[in-house]
């Protein structure tokens, strides 16, 4: 209800925008034409990166997982978010960033498993073998 609060008071502002929800195709649109994406979301961690997309992750919600360079962790303080912004665009991060990858691959993962799985001969998986206990 706070955060609900919070966004009503700045929604009318000319310089927001506020969506209840884009769907997937508009998110990740509008995602890939954004300077940066704050909060606390998976998808800064997993779908931001091969967007090239930069990410303050706030707090430790995604604490543990694997990161791109990308990401900046901070501590729910409105100074440390500040200082992170201002990180995103300097020089050196914005080079860092061209460069930089998602670990957790590219996009595709369907193609390249269906690709795997026709290599595999499951008649062979299948067949049983015995072996001799008696030798």
């Amino acid at each position: 209800h706070e955060i609900q609060s919070q966004i009503n008071k700045i929604k009318n502002n000319k310089d927001c925008h506020y969506f209840y929800n884009l769907g997937s195709k508009k998110y990740y649109s509008l995602l890939k034409i954004s300077k940066l994406l704050i909060g606390n979301s998976s998808s800064g961690i997993l779908e931001a990166p091969t967007l090239r997309t930069p990410t303050i992750n706030i707090g430790d919600r995604q604490k543990g997982r694997l990161k791109a360079k990308s990401i900046i962790d901070v501590p729910a303080k409105s100074g440390d978010v500040i200082k992170a912004i201002k990180k995103i665009y300097s020089k050196k991060f914005n080079k860092m960033l061209s460069v930089s990858n998602n670990p957790y691959g590219s996009g595709n993962a369907s193609i390249k498993t269906l690709n795997i799985l026709k290599k595999i001969n499951f008649e062979k998986l299948n067949k049983k073998n015995f072996f001799d206990l008696r030798k």
